[in-house]
């Protein structure tokens, strides 16, 4: 067949289990082709990216639906994810390109159910394409809808003063949920795969059924841990959910190595994304600035006060919380301490969120 390129394949789940990673990573060869008629062929077709419909996207990368064609017998096939890189700078593309293909190397030897299940990875016409289990909204879109839906509810014009909506955190037993599962897939990661996520936030945690299943995604700055416990290469997550041992770091100092335990504390704010609605370290920051607005602050004055805030623990919204939250706002506070030594690690987090019937 002309014009051929072959993709190594995960198997899928079957049709009904959609929640479920695959528990045996068995590769298959399916081709995918470029300007074939039909025919019987197991074929994939990748169309240009304006043809496909796009999920999300990211630094340098866009996130699309991939309908596959039914089987031969008719029976129909679930779609994939396909993550491709945006059209940048050739400097900047490759990064992004190197940066899908490391991140295939990693997640194809990752079987875990609280983990995006891989499905694939190939190139076409030179540029990697990854395939992966497609989910139907990540955590951050979910938490931006709700803000949204409040703001429309309490009259609010969306632009952060006082007569925007009141804060309306998720239910207890959803963020206990979410923080179960990501945990879980944490203490798989560190001491089964022994790597770091290295960018945990609520984009990277995709949803099912209605918080049936949480599963984290996007392992393109996860990182190796080495024999004692630490990451030799640097940590290149995303500065608002940086921890102060990463923070450190960027400015030269290294007071603490990367470790596990540097996972722990964005996944603590991610759960405080779902108590706040915003992202962590903002609501201060916008406080703080607009206190100021008498002054000269400028956009300068903005971004030190959110530099000077990162790595430290985000100010919980100023609402009456009551009992059913107690586990979730103790966790919060263990996993955002400064010094990694104080932190919990993921075993220890399974086990508290596992104890709680929440």
């Amino acid at each position: 067949m002309e014009n051929e390129q072959v993709i190594t394949a995960a198997s899928s789940p079957t049709e009904g289990d959609q929640c479920q990673t695959p528990k045996q990573a068995r590769h298959k060869r399916v081709a995918i082709l470029q300007g074939a008629e039909g025919g019987k062929s197991p074929a994939l077709q990748v169309p240009a990216s304006p043809l496909l419909k796009m999920l999300g996207y990211g630094s340098g990368v866009g996130v699309f639906v991939l309908e596959r064609s039914p089987k031969t017998s008719g029976e129909l096939r679930s779609p994939w994810a396909i993550k491709k890189v945006q059209k940048l700078r050739n400097t900047s593309k490759q990064l992004f390109s190197d940066r899908i293909e490391f991140e295939a190397d990693i997640l194809k030897t990752l079987i875990h159910p609280n983990i995006i299940g891989y499905r694939g990875f190939s190139k076409v016409d030179g540029k990697p394409v990854l395939a992966m289990e497609k989910a139907p909204r990540s955590l951050g879109d979910i938490i931006v809808e709700r803000m949204e839906d409040l703001s429309i509810v309490g009259g609010g014009d969306g632009d952060g003063d006082d007569n925007d909506c009141f804060v309306d955190p998720f239910p207890p037993q959803q963020i206990h949920k979410v923080a179960l599962d990501i945990a879980k897939a944490m203490e798989y990661l560190h001491k089964e795969a022994k790597i770091i996520h290295g960018d945990i936030k609520s984009a990277n945690v995709l949803i099912f059924d209605n918080f049936a299943v949480a599963k984290l995604c996007d392992f393109g700055v996860s990182r190796r841990i080495n024999n004692d416990g630490e990451v030799d290469e640097g940590y290149a997550g995303t500065d608002m959910w940086m921890p102060m041992e990463a923070v450190l770091r960027k400015n030269g100092d290294n007071k603490w190595p990367i470790t596990s335990k540097s996972d722990i504390y964005p996944f603590a704010l991610t759960i405080y994304e779902m108590i706040s609605l915003k992202p962590p370290h903002l609501p201060t920051v916008e406080d703080s600035f607009l206190d100021d607005m008498q002054t000269d602050a400028d956009d300068s004055f903005f971004d030190n006060l959110l530099t000077k805030s990162l790595g430290k623990r985000p100010v919980l919204p100023d609402i009456e919380f009551d009992d059913s939250y107690n586990l979730i706002l103790a966790l919060f506070y263990c996993c955002t301490e400064e010094d990694p030594n104080l932190r919990p690690d993921s075993t220890d987090v399974v086990k508290l969120l596992a104890s709680d019937t929440a």
